[in-house]
Parts: C-alpha cells; structure tokens; sequence
C-alpha cells in the first residue's frame, strides 16, 4: 500500500520485520551492527566489510538509504553513491536510553524540513549525542542538537 501510495518508509526494527520489509525495499532504514550482522549473515568485523554489505542491501534495492548506527561511533550512511562515516563527538555519557529513539527521530525531521538524507544523518549522530547527555530517560535538547549538529558538520567538511 505504501509502494502504491508513494509513500517513503523510515525503518527503525529488527528480525523478521526487519527482514521482510527491506525485502519489499524501503525508503530508509536504520540497523545498528548487530541487526545489520544478522540481516546479512556476516560477522562485519570492520568499516570495509560494513560499508561493503550496506552497498549491496542499496544495490540491491533493499532501502535507497541505510543509516548503520554505531553508537558512540557514529553512523555510517549508504547510499547509491557510496557510503560515509558520520562520527560522533565527544560527549559525557550519562545514559543511553533513547539515544537511538532520538537519532530516528531526528533523522525524520530533518528529511521533512528538506535536508538531505547525509544532512538527516548528521541530525541522527546529533541528536544521539545529545540524548547520551541527558539523565535516564529524560530528552535531548533541540539547542544542543543543532551545537552538535554544526561540530559534526565542520568535522565532516575538513575531513572529505
């Protein structure tokens, strides 16, 4: 229905849904390396092999976007036209809980405001960062989002 719609999927799951819904292909998706190593079936023990198993789910048409989270790591984003590493500031951790909650939705705010999807992806390691800051389940803050957000951009700029 969402094919036929023109409607774009953001996905956010893992196992089986996972599964069959990049088998139909997706918009976007979001695995983090464990959901990305059962996904394919592969150990992935480094950045080559990963980025190289993201282009192949791309290429293969499972989702036009795949954003791999990587935790304090950062994200690395495939597309079509290859795939970067987005990484993560520095930041002190005082809880991870919706850290990866925060990224997708992040990563889906940014697309509706018209950024690209790498831009969106920023956004996504952003807010992560921001939400690691904050006690126990309490939310990250827009402010410190958009901080992180221009370091992370900069970082990116000097590195390409």
């Amino acid at each position: 229905w969402a094919r036929a719609s023109d409607i774009d999927i953001i996905l956010d799951t893992h196992h089986e849904p996972l599964r069959q819904a990049m088998s139909a292909g997706v918009f976007l998706v979001k695995p983090n390396l464990r959901e990305l190593r059962q996904l394919t079936q592969q150990k992935l023990a480094g950045e080559d092999e990963q980025r190289q198993a993201l282009r192949r789910l791309v290429d293969d048409g499972a989702a036009r976007y795949i954003v791999l989270s990587l935790g304090a790591g950062g994200a690395i984003f495939a597309s079509a036209a290859g795939a970067r590493h987005v990484r993560a500031p520095s930041v002190t951790i005082r809880s991870k809980v919706g850290a990866g909650d925060s990224m997708v939705g992040s990563l889906v705010w940014a697309l509706t405001e018209g950024y690209t999807p790498l831009e969106a992806t920023r956004f996504g390691v952003a807010a992560g960062a921001a939400a690691v800051q904050t006690a126990g389940s309490e939310l990250c803050y827009a402010e410190d989002v958009h901080a992180l957000y221009e370091t992370i951009r900069a970082a990116d700029s000097t590195s390409s």
